[in-house]
Formats: C-alpha cells, structure tokens, sequence
C-alpha cells in the first residue's frame, strides 16, 4: 500500500510538473488509452463470457461508472495543475468522507457519530486548505496560492477548488456504482471489463473537452515532454495494480490509512518544485487524513465485531452437525438467550470463566454468541444467512473484486 501511494504521488507529480506543455484533459487522455491497452489485452488473456462488453444485464451501470468516474479523472488533472498539488491532493482526499455520506443515503449503510466527526473534520481541513475570504479575511502578502508559471489551461483558484471538490463527489459516486455492479444476485463484472469501459468514456469525453475548450491536442516537444505523458500512463497502472493487491493482502482500514502517505509526499513535491507550502495548507491536510482515519478506524471496528458474530455462528453450526432440526434450533436459540436447550446442560459458561445455572441471563454480548442484533438501530433484529460472508463484505473481498479496483475509497485516483 505504501509503494502504491509513491507511485499515485509520483504520477500527479508528472501532471503537475506537464501542466505547462500540455492540457490537463491531453493528459488524461493519455491515461485512459494506457488503460485501455492493459485492459484489453486482460480481456484478451482471460477471455470473460461476455467479452469486453461484460454482461448485457450490467452495461447500464457499467456506461454510469465509466461516465461518473471518466469526468472525476479528468477533474483531478484539472485541480492537480491549477492547484499546489499538495492543495489539490488534500481536497480531493476527502472522497472516502463523502463516499461514507453518501453510502448511508443512498445504499442505507450505518451513519454513526465517527463517521458524523469525519464528515465535520473533512470539511473543516478543506477550510483550512482553502481559507474562504469570507471566514479569514483579506490574506496577506505571501499568503494567497501563486500562479509561479502560465499553465496552457487558465482557471481561477475558486474555480480550481471547485474542481477539486466536485472530483471527490463524482468520485464517491463512482464508487456507489462500483458496489451497486458487485451486488449480490448480480451478474459477475470481471474487473478489467470494468477499467476498459471506464477508458473508453474518458478517450470519449477528455478530447471532447479538450477541443471544445479551444485546447485541442498538443505535439510533445521533445523526447521528454513523450516520457512524461508515458509516465503518466505507467506510474497510474502501477499504483493501481499495487492498490489492487494490497487490498487483497490487507483490510480497507490499514489500507486508507497507507493511502495518506500520498498527501504527505504531495507536499513534500512542493517544497522542492519550490512552490510555498503555508501552515494552513498543512493544517488542512492533517485534519482531512484524521478525517479518513475515522473512516477506516470505523470499518475495521465493524469488520471485527462482524467477524466475532460470523464465528460464533458458526460454532454453533458445527456442534449441531447432525442433530435434528428441532434440537438445532433449541441449541441456537439456548445459545441466543443465555439457558440451556432441553436435555441439554444445567449450566453454561460465560466469557470469565464462572458458571451460572440454568435459567439465568447469561452476561456474554450479543457478537460473541453470534445472536440477532439490532445492527442499524432500527429495532429490527436481523442475521445474515450467511454469516462467514458478512465478514468478507466488510473486509471488501468480495469474488469479484469490483470493491478493489478503484481508488474512489481511498482518495486520488478513480
């Protein structure tokens, strides 16, 4: 996870560093043909049922995730060489904090206080990053974010901002389609069909903008200008592939924690491009990463306690291998209320040790004995039917691995 930030950080250096030679949404053309080449030639290699086209019941969803998140890209370029890159990066951070918003609207996914706090703390580093007029004042001299070169591609720094900001929203929403193709009862999307619709869209809407805009293409100068647009192309690959394997190796939580290393060493760019680099920049962007921080601490907090319950439950399972039904439910439900099943033990032990009679509560908690809870708060009692997969959904390891391609969760990159 690490190595998959240098190679994230490295790439929207190179951006930065082009965005006098060439236009952000040339750029990011370029990464969406690399994308496409390694995708297809992914396709050609595993040879899924339905091809590149994936599954016909999908497309919808695939065309939306490809349009949401091909405009996202081209948004992060955008803000990434109108911005400080350490400026940009902070405010497009804040993703895994909006696509926990929007998680809870839109797919009905718990909303507590850690992720009220995150949503609070998010906002308030972009403040910091941004420090609106309206809220701090004049700024002084030295102070305001400096144009140190003429970009080919000229937005003013609140439009730049909204850029950045508006990038993290698409982003998150990406996600959510991402999630909805993974669904369970849905056909099987194969990853890569996923990434080639998503190039196409951008190979669509990127030179599109570009023309439109009066930018058009530009010829590479020099054989530099050529090995910064591959750059560009390769390092995003890179990190992607390091992103994807990472997850695989680790939970989502450690995983978005590795991922702030990327808003760190953004500002570190900047100091040695030379551009200024204020407290309150740095501020901002410490307060964003505590914000994802809170994110993940809270996924790995329901992850555990999912794993504790899918255990349980399985416990119970296998010391009811055999028996009938009838007993097996009374051996659940002993185990759900404390007492033990009729002909069964005069005792039980609780998690300390000391034994308590029939009859009597039991004090053990809900997770630990794998009994039906009121997860959402809504005063529903609910268990999944298949409690080990609970677990897996939570640790984004799903079959497949739609959860794992994109870094919409974990902040730059979608």
């Amino acid at each position: 996870m690490a190595l998959s930030a240098v190679m994230f950080s490295l790439m929207t250096l190179v951006v930065h560093m082009l965005r006098t030679s060439f236009s952000p949404f040339m750029i990011a053309s370029v990464r969406f043909a690399i994308n496409l080449i390694v995708a297809a030639v992914t396709v050609a290699l595993q040879r899924p049922e339905h091809g590149l086209l994936g599954p016909p019941s999908q497309r919808l969803l695939l065309t939306a995730r490809a349009v949401i998140g091909a405009v996202a890209m081209s948004l992060v370029f955008v803000a990434v060489t109108q911005l400080p890159v350490g400026d940009a990066n902070a405010i497009i951070f804040t993703n895994p904090v909006v696509t926990a918003v929007l998680a809870a609207v839109v797919l009905r996914e718990a909303f507590g206080w850690l992720e009220g706090a995150a949503l609070l703390l998010g906002f308030g580093g972009v403040v910091l990053v941004v420090r609106p007029e309206f809220l701090f004042g004049p700024v002084g001299p030295g102070e305001a974010p400096q144009r140190d070169v003429e970009t080919l591609f000229q937005l003013t720094y609140p439009e730049a901002v909204a850029c950045a900001v508006l990038s993290s929203l698409l982003a998150a929403c990406a996600y959510l389609c991402v999630r909805a193709l993974a669904a369970p009862g849905r056909e099987k999307v194969d990853s890569a069909v996923v990434v080639a619709w998503f190039a196409v869209a951008g190979l669509v809407i990127a030179p599109s903008v570009a023309f439109a805009s009066g930018q058009g293409f530009q010829a590479p100068a020099d054989v530099l200008s050529v090995a910064g647009l591959l750059a560009v192309g390769l390092l995003g690959f890179a990190g992607q592939w390091l992103l994807n394997n990472g997850l695989m190796l680790e939970k989502a939580g450690p995983a978005t924690a590795m991922r702030n290393l990327d808003v760190v060493l953004a500002f570190v760019y900047q100091a040695v491009l030379g551009e200024a680099v204020t407290w309150w920049a740095v501020s901002g962007a410490a307060v964003v990463c505590a914000a994802t921080l809170l994110v993940a601490w809270g996924k790995m907090r329901g992850g555990s306690s999912a794993a504790a319950a899918g255990a349980a439950a399985a416990a119970v399972d296998s010391r009811t291998d055999g028996v009938p039904d009838a007993q097996r439910h009374a051996t659940a439900a002993a185990s759900n209320s404390g007492s033990p099943p009729s002909g069964g033990h005069e005792g039980c032990m609780d998690p300390a040790g000391s034994s308590s009679a029939a009859g009597e509560p039991s004090h053990r908690s809900d997770a630990a004995l794998g009994s039906d809870s009121d997860s959402d708060g809504d005063g529903l009692l609910r268990r999944s039917p298949d409690a080990g997969a609970l677990p897996r959904l939570l640790d984004g390891r799903t079959s497949s691995s739609l959860e794992q391609l994109d870094d919409t969760e974990l902040g730059v990159v979608v």
